[in-house]
């Protein structure tokens, strides 16, 4: 694990990040990071430390579809500058309560946010991270200024965005009370969630930053928005030329045409197609919760 962290964080410093000092930070995550680590006999505080990466550095896309049908499908592509090695460490779990399937996500053995799942017939959900810069080396440097102000939020008891939406997910009674959850929850830092649900039309991109919305953006095919393309950065504006991952997808989506957008074309001709398919991107997601189909494809 240390592999992992040493190109962020100098290795003596996770010692501090005990289990008891978890729990005065959350119990219940430094609670499931233990089970992980102890089975993994890795040190805890590199495997807590490891559920604030997202926070770090991040990279995603995602894009909802309204097919012709005015069902919803949802591309998903995680993208990550340690892909070689967390690719090593993703796998596909299936959660049950009562014996029945409650949920189905694409996990990282040891982090306990959510960033990419399904509840079939209910909804989906992704995130991605938020890039207030266009540029990822000011990204970077953003995040270094916002340093102390994420270590205030973690003192607050704010928790990561993943795993804030992770709670949200396993508690929503069905798509509008997801939505309603997560356009209210407080997190360490800003980012983009997003999410459909079963019935037609169902689908929208939260924009948030730690404790507000900036940007509630909903499908809305009979005004012309049939599809809803989300990188990092904000919605209002285009995105930089030197990261071109939403301007290609668009343009694709448009020739495309929405009567032959299948979840084989979403896959193949955009989800898989550079720049949207990129050196960083360790798994390709296509979800359609009317009928629960969830697939994923394993770049790594």
């Amino acid at each position: 694990m240390k592999m992992i962290l040493i190109e962020f964080i100098p290795t003596s410093w996770l010692d501090i990040f005990t289990y008891p000092l978890a729990q005065k930070y959350n119990k219940e995550l430094a609670d499931e990071v233990k089970v992980f680590a102890d089975l993994a006999e890795v040190p805890f505080s590199d495997l807590f430390v490891l559920n604030f990466l997202y926070e770090i550095a991040a990279a995603c896309s995602g894009i909802l579809v309204e097919d012709k049908d005015g069902y919803v499908l949802m591309g998903r592509n995680l993208d990550f500058g340690l892909s070689s090695y967390l690719a090593n460490l993703a796998y596909h779990a299936k959660y049950y309560k009562g014996g029945k399937l409650l949920y189905e996500s694409i996990d990282l053995a040891g982090y306990r946010g959510l960033v990419t799942a399904e509840r079939p017939d209910y909804y989906s959900f992704a995130v991605n991270e938020y890039f207030v810069e266009k540029s990822p080396l000011k990204a970077i440097g953003r995040h270094a200024k916002l340093s102390f102000s994420y270590l205030s939020r973690i003192f607050q008891g704010k928790l990561p965005a993943p795993y804030s939406a992770r709670k949200a997910f396993e508690s929503a009674k069905d798509y509008d009370d997801l939505v309603h959850n997560l356009l209210k929850v407080d997190t360490i830092s800003r980012c983009h969630y997003i999410v459909s649900g079963a019935q037609k039309g169902q689908g929208a991109v939260i924009s948030k930053f730690q404790d507000s919305v900036q940007y509630f953006t909903k499908l809305d095919a009979a005004n012309g928005r049939w599809f809803i393309v989300q990188t990092n950065y904000q919605r209002d504006l285009p995105d930089p030329k030197t990261d071109n991952r939403r301007t290609a997808a668009i343009d694709r989506i448009n020739k495309i045409g929405r009567d032959g957008l299948t979840k084989e074309v979403l896959l193949n001709e955009i989800m898989g197609t550079y720049p949207t398919f990129n050196a960083h991107t360790i798994h390709t997601t296509i979800m359609q919760v009317h009928g629960g189909y969830f697939n994923t494809t394993m770049w790594y």
